[in-house]
């Protein structure tokens, strides 16, 4: 397996043989259970980090902080990607060191872009950088209130229909676009309803996020209203206190089919069990690179 993990800070790097341990306390329904040995076995080795965030700039990391992550990668013998969100043309300046760092002293640095714009800058400012499509480009129906019914089978299994089962990266005008921008991978969830959550219909090389897909996000952040005055309430903040540094919320409702959870801005749905189970079965297969993200709601 081509195993990635999404790290918020430097410590976390003593924890990357943890994954199996660490995803179980997402399912776990006791303190003594542990990962499955097939779990521990099929993952092995995390072999890349990823830093940054694709859904807020707030979230993002300093130079000073990239630089050291882009040297302990090194030293470690580990590939580095970085994240970048979705930003206005206020919040770019912000972010262009992170660039003009990594194209001059580490070319062939994977950056994941999620807006259109910052991928011109990128392929037009920064040339030896990689880049890669993030999946929030990447639109499929993901409602946690829709509720299959007994014909459609388990987890809709047997549904046919091209809403549940189709993405913006399964077209084949997004193939042709990529290839003439030179762009190879792109990032993406299992969707929740898909006939086959796992199988691949892309002709590019993919990426995929576990154990957490993301539902929605936005630029106003539910979370970071909390300390607010109602008057500041759902606006969009000029200084953010990151709440989201402290752990995530769960939503609940008798409407939803799966666990959701609220990090920062973004809505994240936890893949079943069994969808899990076939994820990394499947991808112990293809070699298809699977990206942690555990950590990256952990920031303690």
């Amino acid at each position: 397996m081509n195993l990635a993990c999404h790290i918020r800070h430097i410590g976390q790097l003593e924890h990357l043989t943890a994954v199996p341990e660490h995803l179980m306390t997402f399912y776990a329904t006791n303190e003594s259970e542990q990962a499955p040995q097939g779990t521990r076995a099929s993952m092995g080795a995390c072999t890349r980090i990823y830093v940054g965030d694709e859904f807020c700039v707030t979230r993002m990391p300093s130079l000073a902080e990239v630089k050291r992550f882009a040297e302990s990668a090194a030293s470690m013998g580990l590939a580095l990607t970085v994240l970048t969100p979705m930003m206005t043309d206020v919040e770019i300046p912000r972010i262009v060191p992170l660039f003009e760092y990594l194209n001059d002293c580490h070319p062939g640095v994977e950056v994941v872009f999620n807006d259109w714009g910052v991928m011109g800058l990128l392929r037009s400012e920064y040339p030896a950088l990689t880049l890669s499509a993030g999946r929030v480009l990447n639109k499929g129906f993901k409602d946690p209130r829709f509720k299959p019914t007994p014909s459609m089978g388990e987890d809709a299994q047997d549904s046919p229909d091209p809403l549940l089962n189709g993405s913006t990266f399964d077209g084949r005008w997004i193939h042709a676009h990529m290839a003439a921008l030179d762009i190879q991978r792109c990032e993406q969830d299992l969707l929740p309803f898909k006939s086959d959550p796992t199988l691949k219909t892309s002709t590019l090389e993919t990426a995929i996020y576990f154990p957490f897909g993301y539902i929605t996000s936005g630029r106003t952040c539910w979370m970071a209203s909390f300390d607010q005055p109602a008057s500041k309430q759902f606006i969009p903040l000029a200084h953010c206190s990151r709440p989201c540094r402290h752990g995530m919320l769960e939503l609940k409702s008798d409407q939803f089919s799966f666990r959701i959870f609220q990090s920062g801005n973004t809505i994240f749905y936890l893949y079943p069990q069994q969808t899990l189970d076939r994820l990394l079965r499947t991808v112990g297969e293809t070699g298809t690179r699977l990206i942690y993200q555990g950590f990256g709601f952990d920031e303690s």
